[in-house]
């Protein structure tokens, strides 16, 4: 078995409906403003985002206001959704709030997704600052030999942020803080000589090395962020692509037409609470991560829909409707082979698992406010989902 049943749950039967679609963003991005406190500037902690230590509201783009605002005004800018609030005020303050209070108290990193740089470059897209970018830049240059090597805490996370910002504004700087941090991930990707193909070490605890696969802490991720940009040769990206496929390829565990990848090399494919079957560890993370890659390799494109089927047959994951672990984060991957294939039955498929995150977020007791998390991600999925777009929030597309 390559998926745990424990872990899923059945899909609803609602098909896909653009009024409900819509009328969900809506009441989704309706309770998020009405749940700002005007106290404390923040949103409240939703109980399942608790962490050992961590007892206070967050403030990052993970878990925090951060991604909250940059969600709440990515959907407003897409229209059907008129914000009654403006959070220019609580987008200035973050980073030195996150500075004096982490989000995670023993790991007060500077990074894309649960640090600093998410929240100074949400503060930059609402209004640039020549200060604010120098800083910016100071934080992503010290990441650039980070022992992490992951995407939420290392240089993989701000080398995605510093492609993001290089586009936006041109900044030659940014292009060479991501170039600093692809040189560093590209000498650290050694070959393993018993499995035969390329992997990283990862240090997120600074005193244990893992080897992750998956795209939040591992392989997948780092892969992502060095082709996701315009900072590699041409002949660099062929290599990359190659590589990274390759590595893939070996590290799959395959049942009869299904696909899975375990969370850790080595470890076996289910860990103590059962296989992961989500975005950050699993078949759904791959597929995101790395479903553009040798678009030609027919091989490749077979195990990519294996583990699509995979992510089909295993459901949606029980009560869990965000993009980290949840339903619309696994609906991605279905959108992901969609873009590949052009094959309509993935769209529906996404559509159907963006239908049950909503029947998700619709059934639970409280709103659970953050982007990766909650339920603003689900908001976000359903307008990829209307739009038939493929891009994963703040990741492809920031």
């Amino acid at each position: 078995m390559v998926f745990s049943v424990s872990r899923h749950e059945p899909l609803v039967d609602s098909p896909w409906s653009e009024a409900r679609a819509g009328r969900g963003i809506s009441a989704i991005a309706t309770a998020s403003e009405d749940a700002f406190d005007l106290a404390t500037g923040l949103w409240p902690l939703h109980r399942y985002d608790y962490e050992p230590g961590i007892d206070h509201p967050l403030r990052s783009v993970y878990g925090g206001a951060a991604g909250i605002i940059w969600a709440l005004e990515q959907l407003a800018a897409g229209g059907g959704v008129e914000l009654v609030r403006d959070y220019g005020v609580v987008a200035e303050r973050l980073d030195a709030e996150i500075e004096r209070e982490p989000d995670e108290a023993d790991r007060p990193d500077d990074g894309f997704l649960g640090g600093r740089c998410g929240a100074l470059a949400v503060a930059q897209r609402r209004r640039d600052d020549l200060a604010r970018a120098d800083l910016l830049l100071q934080l992503m240059a010290g990441h650039a030999e980070h022992r992490a090597l992951d995407l939420f805490y290392g240089s993989p996370g701000t080398m995605v942020l510093a492609a993001a910002e290089h586009v936006r504004t041109g900044d030659a700087r940014f292009a060479d803080v991501w170039r600093a941090s692809a040189d560093h991930l590209l000498d650290t990707w050694r070959v393993d000589e018993e499995l035969g193909v390329r992997l990283w070490t990862q240090y997120v605890r600074p005193d244990r090395p893992d080897r992750y696969v998956g795209f939040g802490h591992g392989f997948a991720g780092n892969a992502f962020a060095l082709l996701n940009g315009s900072g590699l040769t041409p002949d660099e990206r062929r290599a990359v692509e190659r590589d990274a496929v390759a590595t893939a390829k070996r590290l799959a565990a395959v049942e009869g037409d299904l696909a899975n990848w375990p969370a850790v090399v080595d470890a076996p494919l289910a860990l103590s609470d059962g296989i992961r079957t989500q975005w950050c560890h699993g078949a759904p993370g791959m597929i995101i991560a790395l479903g553009r890659a040798c678009p030609d390799d027919g091989e490749w494109t077979e195990l990519l829909l294996a583990g699509g089927r995979l992510t089909w047959d295993a459901g949606p994951l029980r009560n869990r409707a965000g993009l980290c672990h949840g339903a619309a984060g696994n609906a991605y991957a279905l959108l992901a082979l969609w873009q590949r294939t052009s094959d309509e039955l993935w769209l529906e498929r996404a559509r159907r698992f963006a239908m049950h995150a909503l029947a998700q977020v619709e059934r639970q007791e409280t709103p659970w406010h953050s982007l990766f998390t909650g339920d603003l991600g689900v908001a976000l999925c359903l307008r990829s989902c209307l739009e038939g777009d493929a891009r994963f929030p703040a990741l492809d597309w920031f």
